[in-house]
């Protein structure tokens, strides 16, 4: 076989069996090649797959974790009448009391006690009475 010409065939048949065992070498070499790559790509694939879910899982880990934490500083925060106090969420009504006991008995002085029953709102608290120049009626 010339290596001028690729079209041109060797004459003898020695050189054609020569020639065909080669190309067949070659054939299963490249078929070998090609199974392994495409072994090699299903591996990738699936391990892509799998890096694809743990993102997925991930992410939304973490948006819960920022919803936690948006919805502990709110908590934390609050409104301006329900703001929580971290230090006060060391003890609880009984503790507290029983600090403010032994806070005044230290200090010689007799334990104030939350008043119960009606709250005092100062004088003239409660409903006000309407002027007279109001455009206010009663309903019978």
């Amino acid at each position: 076989m010339s290596q001028e010409d690729p079209t041109s065939l060797p004459a003898s048949v020695d050189s054609l069996r020569q020639l065909v065992l080669r190309l067949q070498q070659e054939t299963a070499a490249a078929q070998k090649k090609a199974a392994a790559a495409r072994r090699e790509a299903a591996v990738e694939k699936a391990r892509v797959a799998e890096l694809l879910s743990t993102v997925a899982s991930q992410k939304a880990q973490l948006e819960r974790n920022e919803r936690t934490i948006r919805d502990l500083l709110a908590a934390l925060k609050g409104k301006t009448r329900e703001r929580i106090d971290p230090n006060q969420l060391l003890f609880d009504r009984g503790e507290l009391e029983q600090l403010i006991e032994e806070r005044a008995a230290e200090e010689g002085e007799e334990p104030r006690r939350p008043r119960r029953g009606r709250v005092s709102r100062g004088p003239g608290g409660g409903r006000r009475r309407q002027s007279s120049h109001s455009d206010a009626r009663r309903i019978p």
